[in-house]
């Protein structure tokens, strides 16, 4: 996985549309979680500007707390408070801009 290009990296091109469609248990709620971080460090998105469906209030739910969850680490992270996540490490090293990449976490929470 190291070979890889960032991008790569960490799963999806940040372009387009996106359908993530797999059993559960796989890793989905964890890779839209991902994607939702990334629009936002790298592609500088607000959180507003970023749709994300389900198909259950129960699913959404979920989805909601853990997005939130994912940016409370990342906030945390990059506060310098240790990055507790290897996706989240990974982000840190490649964003240059710590301070401005808490500042749009801080900003999304």
């Amino acid at each position: 996985m190291a070979d890889l290009p960032d991008k790569k990296r960490q799963g999806f091109d940040l372009q387009g549309l996106h359908l993530i469609d797999a059993s559960a248990g796989t890793g989905k709620t964890y890779t839209i979680t991902a994607l939702v971080i990334r629009l936002l460090l790298e592609e500088r998105l607000t959180i507003q500007k970023i749709l994300v469906v389900t198909y259950t209030e129960a699913a959404a739910t979920d989805l909601r707390v853990r997005i939130r969850e994912m940016l409370t680490k990342a906030r945390a992270c990059f506060s310098g408070h240790g990055c507790t996540e290897k996706f989240l490490d990974q982000l840190h090293t490649t964003i240059g801009d710590h301070d401005q990449a808490r500042r749009d976490l801080v900003c999304a929470l």
